[in-house]
């Protein structure tokens, strides 16, 4: 009866490993080899395949850390323009209080004014009255004059009527330089309305229309209809959303990368595994590899439906 025996290959140094089919043992070795081969084979092109999608993987990890990369740059820029912004707007509220204030000092002369012209109108009445009472007192003494001609009180009334006279020439001038003081500050005050109004109105449209450019450098639709307060927490809010993106972009991306490092390490342990066996020398039976294969399979789809295709 032949046996197992090494036979040397023709037209060949090597030889091969030739078994005796007709004994059942051999023959059931030699299924098992066969089926071995098969199986080393299959793991063959399942790690081929295997490592064609984890180059893929790799290759799209890489896009996403440059993308990730190219966003970081863009949120910096747009953080260094809404700081650039912050700063111009914290400038320009200090200015419209400014404007603010200015303003309500104005309202409070042109109310002193309107009182100042209030007395002296009281006033004017009241001269009025005196030289009305004046005129009547003078002819009344002309009268007392003309009837009572040498009398002693000639000298007096008349040092009387001088000093009346005196008296109106004081209150006309003084009325006059009033008036003319009044004048003059009304127009100095409407002079200081008009160039703080016309400052205020100079500083608003500049700065509008920076708010306006910043908003379109960041990719925001600006209506000239859409008030500034609006635009600015539409500014703020967009601002917002894309700072959260980002730091969702990130999160994501650090949950994937360990994800996929996660994998790796398994995907190494098992192949280690299924080639080298445990650490102890023992082997892995045919169940035990195509239940390691099945797993990492299984590793591999739930990765792929997280990142992308499988």
């Amino acid at each position: 009866m032949e046996s197992t025996s090494l036979q040397p290959v023709a037209g060949s140094d090597s030889v091969q490993f030739v078994m005796n089919p007709a004994l059942p043992i051999e023959r059931d070795l030699a299924a098992e080899v066969t089926s071995m081969m098969a199986l080393l084979t299959s793991i063959n092109m399942k790690w081929s395949s295997m490592e064609t999608k984890n180059g893929a993987l790799e290759t799209a990890v890489q896009e996403l850390s440059t993308k990730n990369g190219t966003l970081e740059n863009s949120m910096n820029d747009l953080c260094s323009q809404n700081h650039t912004f912050t700063t111009k707007n914290t400038a320009l509220e200090v200015t419209l209080n400014d404007f603010v204030t200015l303003e309500t000092t104005v309202q409070t002369l042109e109310s002193t004014i309107q009182q100042l012209g209030t007395k002296n109108n009281a006033l004017e009445a009241t001269l009025n009255d005196l030289v009305s009472h004046i005129n009547t007192l003078e002819t009344s003494v002309k009268v007392f004059a003309v009837n009572h001609l040498g009398s002693r009180n000639d000298q007096n009334l008349n040092s009387r009527i001088v000093q009346l006279d005196s008296c109106i020439i004081h209150l006309e001038n003084n009325n006059k330089k009033q008036k003319e003081t009044l004048k003059r500050k009304e127009v100095q005050f409407a002079s200081s309305i008009d160039d703080i109004r016309k400052k205020g109105n100079a500083a608003m449209s500049v700065a509008n229309a920076k708010f306006r450019l910043v908003f379109q450098k960041i990719g925001l639709c600006v209506d000239e209809s859409v008030p500034n307060s609006t635009i600015n927490e539409v500014a703020l809010s967009h601002m917002s959303s894309l700072k959260s993106s980002w730091w969702r972009s990130i999160e994501e991306s650090n949950r994937l990368k360990l994800v996929m490092e996660t994998f790796n390490t398994s995907f190494a342990s098992t192949v280690c595994l299924i080639v080298t066996g445990f650490p102890d020398g023992k082997v892995l039976n045919v169940g035990q590899v195509e239940a390691a294969l099945n797993s990492l399979q299984r590793q591999w789809v739930i990765v792929y439906r997280m990142w992308g295709p499988c």
